[in-house]
């Protein structure tokens, strides 16, 4: 793949801890560099791409009304936990 140089300004204590890093990994700053960043864009991507799918669902009126979630959130983590209410569409 083609690569292409890209200068950024960073604090000079978060250099130090990529160095730290890169050096514990026995690797190069770049090669952590480049890790990160494609850990970051995929995760900025994926969160993305289910917000789009949530809207979409929400234009599709699959909802659950705000009631049974408050419901389940009341007893998450209790004996009386219940399982996470379903979507369903506009009445």
């Amino acid at each position: 793949m083609p690569m292409r140089t890209v200068t950024a300004d960073l604090p000079a204590d978060l250099v130090a801890r990529l160095d730290v890093l890169a050096g514990r990994q026995g690797r190069s700053r770049d090669d952590v560099l480049e890790e990160a960043i494609e850990i970051l864009i995929s995760s900025e991507e994926q969160a993305y791409q289910e917000t789009l799918e949530a809207l979409a669902e929400v234009d599709a009126g699959e909802l659950v009304p705000h009631d049974e979630m408050k419901e389940w959130a009341r007893r998450l983590g209790t004996a009386a936990a219940i399982p996470l209410p379903r979507p369903r569409g506009r009445d």
